[in-house]
């Protein structure tokens, strides 16, 4: 068999370190230890969370705000050639086939014959990465790569050989990761020893602290979502950070669904901006509706993570 030469497949945006990526395994060519980019941790961050507690708003504003970045420092903004962020979403069913499937239609490439092989298809996947310096990759709902089937094994072993080929770091976004098959047996054990998990909860609002960093996630998030908007101020939803906590129940989910609908609404009627009282005119998902509730009532949580009204 023979193997490709080495290649520099990426550069760090921080430390300046070259990526290269012979047949295996991805090596480094200098010996930067203190650097934690994706790329040059190479390794994998779960951000495991119960449902609706912001895994995906998270995922892909760290999908963004990456390639926003990387774009920027390697002077690539319109580069077609270049992908530095890869995001695919779990299928319903998992299997080889359709896990992989998912990445070329991500892609744009089209789907291989039934008779090409699982390696073949993942060969494909690998150079197209490679080919386009992809250092960061994001999977989504990764915990639909569970239960006892076969097709769950091969699945989990296939995705883990797969982010040893690629030279990025790689994200598993989903609920109750550490439950999937992602870390069983050996395979998955070495893949558990090399990954940090994040676990998401709502945001808090009853220590200074807890209320400054749901204030920078509000201003964070209206930064993103009212751009567009002609007569929206600059952090003009600070003063509104304690209602919005109490409408969310500090879930990150809900907070951008209600921004991005009032943002919405915004542009229809001719507004502008974003007010509390365009925010009013907002029906939240049934949980946040209800956790809203259940605070006004008298019946919200006491033990730390938010204040009743």
């Amino acid at each position: 068999m023979t193997t490709q030469p080495p290649r520099r497949t990426g550069t760090c945006t921080r430390c300046r370190t070259y990526w290269t990526s012979g047949s295996s395994p991805t090596t480094r060519t200098s010996p930067w230890k203190g650097c934690s980019t994706p790329l040059c941790r190479a390794g994998t961050c779960p951000r495991t969370s119960a449902p609706t507690t912001g895994k995906t708003t998270a995922a892909t504003w760290l999908g963004r705000k990456y390639e926003q970045q990387v774009r920027e420092a390697t002077g690539r903004k319109d580069d077609p050639t270049f992908a530095p962020v890869v995001y695919v979403e779990m299928p319903g069913t998992v299997t080889e086939k359709n896990m992989m499937g998912k990445f070329l239609t991500f892609l744009g490439l089209p789907e291989p014959p039934a008779r090409v092989t699982m390696e073949e298809r993942t060969d494909r996947v690998v150079k197209a990465l490679r080919d386009l310096d992809t250092s960061l990759v994001i999977i989504d709902d990764i915990h639909l790569v569970r239960g006892t089937s076969s097709s769950g094994r091969d699945s989990a072993n296939t995705l883990t050989q797969f982010s040893r080929r690629v030279a990025a770091g790689f994200v598993y976004a989903g609920v109750d990761v550490q439950d999937t098959n992602l870390f069983a047996g050996p395979v998955g054990q070495q893949t558990k020893g090399r990954a940090k998990v994040t676990r998401f909860t709502n945001y808090g609002y009853s220590t200074d602290a807890q209320r400054e960093t749901w204030l920078s996630l509000v201003l964070t998030v209206e930064a993103d979502l009212c751009l567009f908007l002609y007569d929206h101020p600059a952090q003009a939803l600070a003063p509104l950070a304690e209602y919005l906590w109490n409408r969310t129940a500090g879930n990150i989910s809900s907070l951008t669904e209600l921004l991005r609908t009032a943002a919405a609404d915004a542009v229809d009627d001719g507004t502008e901006r974003v007010t509390r009282q365009g925010l009013e005119l907002v029906t939240l998902d049934e949980v946040a509706s209800e956790a809203e509730q259940d605070r006004y009532s008298g019946l919200g949580p006491s033990d730390g993570g938010g204040r009743a009204r």
